[in-house]
């Protein structure tokens, strides 16, 4: 059942990705953006494409600074 999920998530993400634009993905530093972003960038190699990360800074103080873990992710899958 869980591959069969995997399956299926890669199946969408390899539809919706354009293949003559570059692969873009928004980290928010979240299990689901860093699921959707390590996905796509296979999908990206598979078609010789680099995949290129963003996310939006907050004050570390704010409570929703997620850019450490958004730039650890982006770091590991590139």
């Amino acid at each position: 059942m869980i591959r069969g999920l995997g399956d299926k998530v890669e199946e969408a993400i390899s539809l919706r990705l354009p293949q003559h634009l570059p692969a873009i993905v928004y980290l928010s530093g979240g299990l689901d953006s860093s699921t959707i972003a390590g996905f796509a960038n296979k999908t990206a190699l598979d078609r010789g494409q680099h995949l290129f990360c963003f996310t939006i800074g907050f004050a570390e103080e704010s409570g929703f600074g997620e850019c450490e873990i958004a730039k650890r992710t982006a770091e590991w899958l590139l």
